[in-house]
């Protein structure tokens, strides 16, 4: 895809706008669980992402 302009950037930015998409959050853990979270990814034993909350 070659864009020649930001018009057709603008067309597709508003397309992308337009779907609806939810990612599935498999488990949070916390930036103290960091190895956990870590094992968990390696394992790729879960069903959605993996977040990391920084907040703690």
């Amino acid at each position: 895809m070659l864009i020649k302009n930001g018009e057709e950037l603008k067309q597709i930015s508003s397309m992308l706008d337009n779907i609806k998409y939810r990612p599935s959050v498999g488990e949070i853990f916390s930036i103290n669980d960091i190895n956990q979270a870590l094992k968990s990814v390696k394992n790729n034993n879960k069903i959605g992402k993996v977040l990391i909350n920084f907040n703690n």
